[in-house]
């Protein structure tokens, strides 16, 4: 019973650490190496779409904005890879305000204001690569 318990416990910490989701939209595809994710501002010429994804650096170690977008883009590049799309054609990136607990040396705790990237994407698969 405490196994389950454990088990369930961890399995609703690890979604709620979720970082980037997709919806398909498309047929998924054999997974690619992240590297070989290109990123679009426009349409190619030639695609099929797979899937909208979003991903944020939340939950990252990322302190300066750029490093945030940097994070962001990665986690983007890691789903559609993960789906076997071999690009991304950016949609919104925004920032949001979080609250970031403190722990002070007296224990008590405070909060202080945060900013995280947030960004949607659709995962395309272009074809004549």
């Amino acid at each position: 019973m405490i196994r389950i318990i454990l088990l369930s416990i961890s399995i609703t910490f690890i979604s709620a650490c979720a970082s980037s989701s997709h919806v398909m939209i498309g047929g998924k595809r054999t997974p690619i190496p992240m590297t070989e994710v290109k990123v679009y501002k426009e349409e190619p010429e030639s695609f099929d779409v797979i899937a909208t994804i979003d991903a944020s650096s939340k939950h990252s170690l990322a302190f300066t904005r750029q490093q945030k977008l940097n994070t962001t883009l990665a986690r983007l590049k890691k789903e559609a890879a993960n789906l076997g799309a071999n690009g991304i054609i950016l949609g919104t990136i925004k920032e949001e305000k979080v609250s970031v607990p403190m722990t002070q040396p007296n224990g008590t705790t405070t909060y202080t204001t945060g900013l995280h990237k947030t960004a949607q994407a659709t995962a395309i698969y272009v074809n004549n690569e």
